[in-house]
């Protein structure tokens, strides 16, 4: 017996793992392949707006501004008492 071949390309939902048409895959928000039947629609709470009258910092994490303590340099107060010693 010979073998017919394929009449359409072959793809895997990357959420399920099915064999389906390639053609049937569509690119989901998350960025993974998925069929048609298990797309999920982004959640609209995920789409938090800034609040106003506030901006985004650069590093959420780091420091408010260039004056914080802590790059090495006491503060000004202190080396006056460090001096008089």
């Amino acid at each position: 017996m010979s073998e017919k071949p394929a009449d359409y390309a072959v793809g895997i939902c990357q959420r399920t793992g099915f064999k389906v048409k390639a053609e049937d895959l569509v690119e989901e928000w998350t960025g993974l392949m998925v069929r048609r039947s298990s797309c999920d629609p982004r959640h609209p709470l995920l789409d938090v707006p800034v609040p106003r009258g506030e901006e985004l910092r650069d590093s959420p994490t780091g420091p408010e501004s260039d004056n914080d303590i802590g790059d090495g340099d006491p503060p000004p107060a202190l080396n006056d008492l460090w001096a008089n010693n």
